[in-house]
């Protein structure tokens, strides 16, 4: 019984060092990256040539995360392991996807670009926050905003967990010249009560 504590405790002690080690190359690796990617012009002219590069950085800085997520994970539950891992890794560095978002933007690939603006942090919120205007201007009608700010919102809880950004991209938008005054918040439509609904559950959760 002692050998076995022993072991227990020394495979304990492992992880946590390696999850150090991990949390170190990170934070080394990621601030390269992003120094390096922060240097590509946010031009559509440049998607091409910067989808590898980001691509790439991003695949690391998620492989990473999912890495350290795995260490400090319980070892008695695998389930919870692959399942938080698998959630991390979807997310890399928050200022990759910000800017893989703009490259988006900028190309008019307005999916794609929701898609990385949803990984990103509040940083980017008045960009996502531009990229549903100008998605709704094009060949949409403003009453449908209430559809374009609930996916918004879901893909951000879904992708980070982060009610704050939510919220901030949510009310950006409803700042914005073209949409303020447009709804009262104890007039919202239905499916922008439902987020608001969703969004102060998921804060009540945390």
């Amino acid at each position: 019984e002692d050998d076995g504590d022993r072991e227990e405790e020394t495979a304990s002690d492992a992880a946590r060092s390696l999850e150090r080690s991990l949390h170190v190359l990170q934070r080394r690796g990621e601030s390269i990256l992003d120094d390096i990617v922060q240097r590509v012009p946010d031009e559509a002219k440049y998607l091409g040539a910067a989808r590898s590069t980001l691509g790439r950085a991003i695949d690391w800085s998620s492989s990473i995360r999912a890495r350290r997520a795995e260490c400090s994970s319980p070892s008695s539950s695998s389930s919870s392991s692959s399942s938080s891992s698998s959630s991390v890794a979807a997310v890399g560095l928050p200022s990759l996807h910000h800017k893989f978002g703009m490259l988006f933007l900028r190309a008019g690939d307005f999916p794609s670009a929701a898609s990385h603006f949803a990984r990103a942090d509040l940083d980017a919120s008045i960009d996502f926050s531009s990229l549903l205007v100008h998605w709704v201007e094009s060949g949409h009608v403003a009453s449908e905003l209430d559809l374009f700010l609930a996916r918004a919102a879901l893909q951000i809880l879904a992708a980070t967990g982060s009610v704050e950004y939510a919220r901030d991209v949510v009310d950006s938008t409803l700042a914005t010249p073209q949409h303020r005054g447009m709804w009262d918040r104890d007039k919202f439509p239905p499916l922008m009560r439902f987020v608001e609904m969703f969004m102060l559950a998921a804060e009540h959760d945390d």
